[in-house]
């Protein structure tokens, strides 16, 4: 069977199992564009499809068929996606993704249309001196807001009523001393392991280190933490990081990022959310289409 028939065959079958939680059709229309150019791109490479057939006790034949796409997306970024100003045209939504978990190909990815800055978390054995100048030569990059680790607290009582447990997943470089010359790597929720070498030491080391890190910034993701559970969900993340009231973002678990777009189920779960009016300690969201956020799953946010 052909991609192209299976998409034709399989595509009102998912549309009927996704919920409507909100009556913005526009929304809802923009949230089943993303699943179809995810559904795109995933019958883009090998199906396998595995059919049964029996006969019950009653003579009756019975026959059911799986597909399986074999194409597991990463670094997944959903491009495009404006809305149809009139309500009938579908919005296009263009998915480019790597199927590939290694190496990035830096030559051939477009500088990214929006300025957002992510989180990035200076982890691991940092020498003091090495990570406050990178702190400091970090404040100047387009797409990544540096911090190093927030204290450990000193016993359980300390760390309940600070609130703090273990770091925040998401991005982090990492001081790696190695058998040869220290280096660093750039590790993400995403699978992402990209190792990059110290240059030469000098005045303009940590500025070098920056200036690389943005350039990789044009071939990976953007996504956001969602924090606050099902009844008040909120980005962690607010204007520093190049948010904007009325930002739309798509909700899809954690482990998606790395490989797991579709999972089964996942497709039918996309949430789709508007964002408020960013504060200094995070960003209010409002849901738009969906079947809304499931209590114990990590969430985060892609931009549309």
């Amino acid at each position: 069977m052909s991609a192209r028939r299976l998409l034709a065959w399989l595509w009102p079958l998912l549309l009927a199992t996704a919920p409507v939680a909100a009556q913005d059709r526009g929304a809802q229309a923009q949230l089943d564009a993303v699943r179809q150019a995810l559904l795109e791109a995933a019958l883009s490479g090998a199906v396998r499809v595995q059919s049964q057939a029996w006969v019950d006790a009653g003579g009756r034949l019975h026959e059911s068929a799986r597909y399986t796409a074999e194409v597991r997306l990463r670094r997944v970024q959903l491009l495009g996606g404006a809305l149809a100003l009139d309500g009938i045209a579908p919005p296009q939504v263009q998915v480019q993704a790597d199927p590939a978990p290694q190496g990035l190909p830096t030559a051939s990815c477009q500088p990214r249309a929006r300025g957002w800055r992510q989180a990035l978390l200076l982890d691991g054995p940092w020498p003091a001196a090495a990570r406050q100048r990178l702190l400091q030569a970090a404040q100047a990059s387009r797409h990544w807001m540096a911090q190093a680790p927030a204290p450990l607290p000193r016993s359980a009582y300390e760390a309940a009523l600070l609130g703090q447990g273990a770091p925040a997943a998401g991005w982090r470089l990492r001081w790696d001393e190695g058998p040869g010359a220290p280096a660093l790597e750039l590790a993400g929720d995403d699978g992402t392991r990209e190792r990059l070498a110290l240059p030469e030491a000098g005045a303009g080391l940590p500025a070098a280190v920056v200036g690389r890190l943005d350039a990789l910034a044009a071939c990976l993701p953007v996504w956001f933490t969602v924090q606050g559970g099902p009844a008040q969900p909120h980005l962690r993340e607010s204007q520093r990081h190049g948010l904007r009231a009325g930002d739309r973002l798509l909700l899809v678990p954690r482990a998606a990022l790395d490989g797991g777009w579709l999972a089964p189920g996942l497709l039918e779960g996309l949430v789709l959310v508007q964002a408020g009016e960013p504060r200094e300690d995070g960003t209010p969201l409002r849901l738009l289409a969906g079947g809304g956020l499931q209590a114990g799953t990590d969430w985060v946010a892609v931009p549309l």
